[in-house]
C-alpha cells in the first residue's frame, strides 16, 4: 500500500513539474513572437553604442527591384540637386551610394562657445524585390577652423558614460537620430506615394 502511494505521488509529481517546466517553455517561446521581439525596427537611436540599429530594412509591398530603384533614383533626384555629384548608381544597379549636406544640422556646446555646424553624411541604399536597406557609413562636420570632424557612428565621443552626455551636447543624439530618420521617412513617403512632410 506504501508503495501504491508512493508511486502515485511521484507519478502526480512528475505531471505537474511537467507541466509547470511545458507551461514555462511555452511563455518563453512567445515572448520571442511578443510585440516588442516581432516589432520591426524603422528608426535609428544614437547612444554611448553609436547609430543602433547599423541597417534599417524597409518593406515596399507591390514594388519590383526595377520600379523600387526607379522611384528611389527619382527621390534622390528631387532631393539632392547637384544629382551628378551627390548620387552614384553601381553594383550593377542594386545600390545607390549618396553623399549628402544637412546645414547648421548639429549643434553643441557652452555659451559662449555654442555652435552649429553643418553635417556631411554617405549612405547607402541597397534595392530588393519589396524592399530596401538604408545604411548610414559616415558621418562628420567641420569645425570653425575648417578642420573635418568624423562622428564614430559605432561608438560616441559625446557621452561619458552610458547615461550622460558631455557637457552641452544634450541634443546631439536627438540631431543625429533626426537627420538619418528624415531622411529614411521622405524616401519611404516618396516610394510608398505619400504627401511629403515639410523636411528640416
Amino acid at each position: 500500500m506504501k508503495l501504491i502511494s508512493l508511486l502515485t505521488t511521484l507519478l502526480i509529481s512528475t505531471f505537474v513539474f511537467s507541466q509547470v517546466e511545458n507551461d514555462t517553455l511555452s511563455v518563453t517561446g512567445n515572448n520571442l513572437f511578443s510585440k516588442n521581439n516581432s516589432e520591426k525596427i524603422d528608426t535609428f537611436t544614437f547612444d554611448i553604442n553609436g547609430l543602433t540599429p547599423k541597417v534599417l530594412i524597409i518593406d515596399i509591398e507591390g514594388l519590383s527591384k526595377n520600379d523600387l530603384l526607379t522611384k528611389a533614383i527619382a527621390w534622390a533626384k528631387e532631393k539632392y540637386g547637384n544629382f551628378e555629384e551627390a548620387v552614384q548608381i553601381k553594383d550593377k544597379n542594386k545600390k545607390i551610394a549618396i553623399r549628402g549636406f544637412a546645414d547648421n544640422a548639429l549643434c553643441f556646446g557652452v555659451k559662449p562657445d555654442y555652435k552649429c555646424e553643418g553635417l556631411s553624411y554617405n549612405l547607402v541604399l541597397t534595392i530588393q524585390n519589396g524592399k530596401y536597406r538604408f545604411k548610414p557609413t559616415r558621418l562628420s562636420y567641420n569645425t570653425s577652423a575648417n578642420k573635418r570632424t568624423w562622428v564614430n557612428l559605432n561608438k560616441s565621443a559625446f557621452h561619458e558614460s552610458s547615461t550622460t552626455l558631455k557637457k552641452g551636447h544634450d541634443n546631439v543624439p536627438s540631431q543625429i537620430e533626426a537627420l538619418f530618420n528624415n531622411l529614411n521617412k521622405s524616401l519611404q513617403n516618396y516610394l510608398n506615394d505619400k504627401m511629403q512632410e515639410d523636411e528640416w
